[in-house]
């Protein structure tokens, strides 16, 4: 017992420590620095960057902090966005990253990755970003490919990086294991004290367990609670005195065996209750020689006992009121009776209080553990064309971006607006490009806008083969009039029809797929792919370009064309 005892104040003493310290480090904010690192001298005015093995954690935030003298831009991007920025420029990785060792090596390239090359405050695309003299940002880490960038403000400063982890509720976890630590030392006490008590109740029942019975004849009828020896002294001398008549009283008295006189150290008088007199009561099972005697035999006169002296009972203290009694009791059986039941089974003693060990040291492991690394993902690496947010930086009031995957640059998205309802493509070179308006078509009233994915899929050979046979079918229309299998809006036959009403013949409209751009972008969409077709029309008075965008599903469908001269936007 004492040897459990002192080990649950020693992991009481050591959790409460470790916690104590790892809370005091940590801080309300549940922030962790690992180290600060500046950049080499190299790398003056040129941007820092973070290796992706820095980055690629999942469910923690990546805290980092950026300072210049004269300020500097922070920010972080999807890993294809970074390397299509700094691909081929100069620019210092940081590649060391662990507790106060921070540090990395330039990589070097044939263009200057300082502010004025790069601009980075008006790219359109950063996850996350800020600027100033001192800045921070909290980076979360899901699994997702990104990179942090750190651009100085003048051309011959150096960028110093601190970086560190966020862990959600890390400080309020070691506050519980400084808890458990203070459980376990109180438990040591609690479980002191359930033993003092347990040897006191086995001390208190060792007299009466121990007391030496005599052995009973068999003659003498058993009784279930034997009479005191004053008191069968007492029956058998009213019993003798009755039984004695004047005849009997002139002849001589038989001899009596002698009656012995009590040895108090085979009766022994039992402890009276606390605050309680009573009589004294035999050992159960032990039979007193004078019970043992027969009523009817005669027996001596005996003179009467002297009165014993009347004994002064103690006052009991008045007892607790039971309610109270009640909730005391219960309270300390539900904190102490669950622990002391596994430590009382002697066959899991150490399973038991290795398992009571493990708990506060399994959520201490848990609350300060590694991140785990991201899962190689192939799929992760490419980046959506367009998102919604960025689209709400481009034009106002858009209503869905349709855009496909994409592991490298250049990029398009499709963004949809409100009413009445267009269609406009967007185009981008590279990351820090701007995004180029490539058309926009404005869809038929009886059209409805598609609605996007989350995620597009690819399309396979299957699937741009079809789009390639659609597009074709479009051209035929525009020359002859006729699609077969292929929906024509009222807009596009409209644009036709004003066509020909300028004095071109069917026969003179040439179509042919378009020399600037792709003949079809297609993107999924719900219910089927989107279509962006672009063709140029040649006619006798010039030359035309036509954009198209259609839906192919179970039924193909043109939702809207725009047709306008080459010389036009």
């Amino acid at each position: 017992m004492k040897a459990r005892r002192t080990a649950l104040v020693v992991c009481g003493l050591f959790l409460m420590v470790l916690g104590g310290a790892t809370a005091t480090y940590v801080g309300p904010d549940d922030t962790l620095i690992i180290g600060s690192h500046t950049a080499g001298q190299p790398a003056s005015g040129q941007a820092v960057r973070t290796h992706p093995a820095i980055t690629d954690f999942v469910n923690i935030n990546l805290l980092v902090r950026a300072e210049a003298p004269s300020g500097v831009f922070l920010g972080y991007a999807h890993r294809v966005d970074t390397t299509s920025l700094l691909e081929g420029r100069r620019h210092w990785t940081i590649t060391r990253m662990s507790l106060g060792n921070v540090g990395g090596d330039m990589t070097e390239g044939a263009q200057s990755s300082s502010t004025k090359a790069l601009r980075p405050e008006g790219i359109v695309g950063w996850l996350g970003s800020t600027s100033g003299d001192s800045v921070e940002l909290a980076v979360p880490l899901d699994g997702t490919p990104i990179d942090v960038v750190a651009v100085p403000a003048a051309g011959d400063e150096r960028v110093r990086i601190s970086l560190g982890a966020t862990v959600k509720n890390l400080f309020l976890s070691q506050l519980g294991v400084i808890g458990v630590g203070l459980v376990l030392i109180a438990f040591s006490f609690v479980l002191g004290w359930w033993g003092r008590r347990t040897e006191a109740r086995a001390g208190t029942d060792e007299p009466s367990a121990s007391t030496p019975s005599e052995p009973t004849p068999s003659a003498t009828p058993s009784s279930s609670q034997p009479e005191s020896w004053e008191a069968a002294l007492a029956a058998a001398s009213a019993a003798s005195a009755a039984s004695v008549t004047p005849s009997a009283a002139a002849e001589p008295a038989p001899a009596a065996p002698p009656v012995k006189a009590p040895d108090p150290e085979v009766a022994p008088e039992p402890e009276a209750p606390r605050g309680v007199a009573r009589e004294s009561e035999a050992p159960r099972g032990a039979t007193s020689e004078r019970a043992a005697l027969p009523v009817t035999a005669p027996l001596a006169p005996v003179a009467p006992l002297a009165p014993l002296a009347p004994t002064a009972t103690p006052t009991a203290p008045a007892p607790a009121p039971a309610r109270r009694r009640f909730k005391r009791r219960f309270l300390l059986l539900l904190a102490v009776f669950p622990l002391a039941r596994i430590f009382r089974r002697r066959a899991l003693n150490r399973r038991s209080f290795l398992t009571l060990l493990l708990i506060p040291l399994a959520l201490f492991v848990q609350s300060c553990a590694v991140p785990g690394p991201a899962a190689s993902n192939d799929g992760s690496l490419s980046r959506t064309g367009l998102s919604l947010a960025e689209a709400g930086q481009l034009v106002d009031d858009p209503v869905d971006v349709y855009a496909p995957e994409f592991m490298t640059y250049p990029m398009w998205a499709m963004v949809a607006t409100g009413d009445p309802n267009r269609i406009q493509l967007r185009t981008r070179a590279r990351f820090s490009a701007k995004w180029r308006s490539q058309g926009t078509v404005r869809l038929a009233k009886a059209s409805e806008v598609p609605v996007s994915v989350s995620k597009a899929i690819e399309p396979g050979p299957v699937l741009q083969k079809r789009a390639d046979a659609m597009a074709t079918a479009v051209g035929l229309w525009w020359g002859t009039g006729q699609a077969d299998g292929v929906g024509i809006d009222g807009l596009t036959k409209k644009a036709r029809r004003t066509l020909l009403k300028s004095g071109v013949a069917a026969t003179e409209i040439n179509v042919w797929p378009a020399s600037d751009a792709p003949l079809v972008r297609m993107v999924e969409v719900s219910g089927g792919h989107l279509l962006w077709i672009a063709h140029t029309i040649s006619t006798p008075q010039g030359r035309y370009r036509l954009t198209t965008v259609a839906m192919m599903a179970a039924e193909p469908q043109v939702l809207g064309s725009r047709l306008a001269k080459a010389s036009q936007d």
